[in-house]
């Protein structure tokens, strides 16, 4: 059951492939058959007249199947084709093939051509000519027959004349031989039921010969054909397709063997032995630099990762958490500056830190300066307290990442990282730090040994497994605390659909920050 439904699953991931694939399929084999030249079928109906039968029983069957099959191998000998060409003056034939029609003792000849008129020709000629072939072969051989029971007909006729006239002679001598007119007698029936016997042979002869020398006949002669037979555009079409359906399907599953990427969170757990504690579904591309509403499926998904995030933090004294993902792009910027929004909410100080020096975002999502932060801090320029930011929402504080810097790695390395970590840990009750892809920079590797705890961010559809799994594997190299993965995309996962729920209030109360754009899924 489980392999089937992995099956379905995979074929259902691959949909496109193999619907594009029967399209593509079908739409050459469309273009193909209209290029070609169209062909007409004519076709004559022939009879096999069987002798020799008083009933229909299963002798009588063997021998109708016998006869069609022969007339069938015949329509396809050297003979009859050249007696075809030489009667029509052609150098080839068309094909054609005769057929038995199922429970009847009718044959059919179909002769299929690209010229109507010529169709016609060759069915009516090749019939003509199976029909004088049979009556030649059985002629020439009753003939025969007929000629040698004439013969013994006429010895037999000969022999009574003479016994008569013997008997005769006897008659008129006195006095009579009894004895030798008694044995004549007898010579004499004997010789007439031996000509009864011939004479009757003759007749069953003569009888069987007139009936074997039509055995096949024409019933009715093909006309010349007005609409053409072939070739058939719906029925190529549809074989067309099916045969792209099952090369899709074949498509499918090669690409699903070749393909490195993440399509469910169960695949996710697998590659990286790693507990799931959050499921985000897709966020579109545009809202992805701003926050979820407070009632959205996303909203409750963050509520949801927060709850796991505060009961590792009381069992496991989890306060500073690094949040990274194996490659670009997985969202794990919307996914901190959404669980601090989420942890806010809570009514937790909440401080998130963007030590993504290269490429910063959660300035954008929160909608706060980035005059100064983490690279003027790390630098000595200003104190911590000048660059962290108050947002719009209660309990939520921002360190942006400042100024972009030449060599971030170098910066995070040799700035007062670890003790400003360590101070920020004891003023609120959740750090969350947002870093580059751990593969892409060294910059995640740093810092990844100075916080509680990291979360690892993919995206199914989107992140590979060699990618997660080199990262998991590097995190575990420096002890690294991992505390989990959160799998952004999570919809992608037919699995996760089953459950997903907008739990909404039945009347929505107006509220919210002003500053901070939220986005309604």
């Amino acid at each position: 059951m489980d392999n089937s439904r992995s099956y379905l699953t995979t074929l259902w991931r691959r949909k496109w492939i193999i619907l594009i694939t029967a399209l593509v399929t079908g739409a050459i084999v469309a273009v193909g058959t209209m290029q070609m030249r169209p062909t007409y079928t004519a076709t004559v109906l022939l009879r096999l007249l069987p002798y020799g039968f008083d009933s229909v029983d299963y002798t009588q069957l063997q021998y109708s199947s016998r006869l069609a099959n022969s007339y069938i191998e015949v329509s396809e000998s050297l003979p009859v084709k050249s007696a075809v060409q030489e009667r029509l003056r052609i150098s080839e034939l068309p094909e054609y093939q005769l057929r038995v029609i199922n429970n009847t003792d009718l044959m059919e000849l179909s002769v299929t051509a690209h010229d109507p008129t010529l169709a016609r020709e060759v069915a009516n000629t090749l019939a003509e000519v199976l029909v004088d072939q049979d009556q030649t072969s059985y002629e020439s051989v009753g003939r025969l027959a007929e000629s040698i029971l004439e013969q013994e007909l006429v010895a037999l006729e000969a022999e009574l004349q003479q016994l008569d006239a013997e008997y005769r002679n006897l008659i008129a001598q006195v006095p009579v031989p009894t004895e030798r007119i008694a044995q004549l007698s007898r010579e004499i029936d004997e010789k007439e039921r031996v000509y009864d016997r011939v004479l009757d042979t003759y007749t069953q002869a003569r009888v069987s010969q007139t009936l074997q020398s039509n055995v096949i006949m024409i019933v009715q002669p093909a006309t010349t054909p007005n609409e053409p037979s072939g070739p058939n555009l719906l029925m190529n079409v549809l074989i067309g397709a099916g045969a792209g359906l099952i090369g899709g399907m074949a498509l499918a599953f090669i690409f699903e063997l070749t393909d490195d990427k993440l399509y469910t969170s169960k695949q996710a757990e697998e590659v990286t032995n790693l507990t799931v504690i959050g499921k985000i579904p897709r966020i579109g591309r545009s809202d992805r630099n701003a926050l979820v509403n407070g009632y959205s499926i996303h909203s409750e998904a963050f509520r949801h990762l927060r709850t796991q995030i505060f009961s590792m933090a009381r069992n496991e004294d989890l306060r500073t958490v690094l949040v990274t993902s194996a490659e670009p792009e997985a969202g794990k910027s919307t996914v901190v500056a959404n669980l601090g929004y989420s942890i806010a909410q809570s009514g937790r100080d909440v401080l998130v830190i963007d030590a993504d020096l290269r490429r910063p975002k959660l300035h954008h999502i929160l909608n706060v300066p980035n005059t100064v932060g983490l690279a003027e801090v790390l630098s000595g320029v200003v104190p911590v307290d000048d660059a962290i930011v108050e947002t719009d929402v209660p309990h939520l504080f921002v360190l942006p990442s400042g100024r972009t810097d030449d060599n971030p790695a170098e910066l995070l390395s040799r700035g007062p990282m670890e003790p400003l970590l360590a101070d920020l840990r004891n003023r609120y009750s959740m750090i969350l730090v947002d870093s580059p892809p751990f593969l892409a920079v060294a910059d995640a590797a740093i810092l990844a040994p100075l916080v509680d705890g990291v979360v690892l961010v993919l995206m199914l559809t989107a992140s590979t497994k060699d990618a997660v799994i080199d990262a998991r594997e590097q995190l575990t190299n420096i002890n690294a605390r991992l505390a989990g993965i959160v799998v952004n995309r999570a919809d992608e996962d037919r699995g996760y659909r089953k459950y997903r729920y907008d739990y909404r209030p039945t009347t929505e109360r107006a509220g919210g920050t002003s500053a901070i754009k939220e986005v309604d899924s």
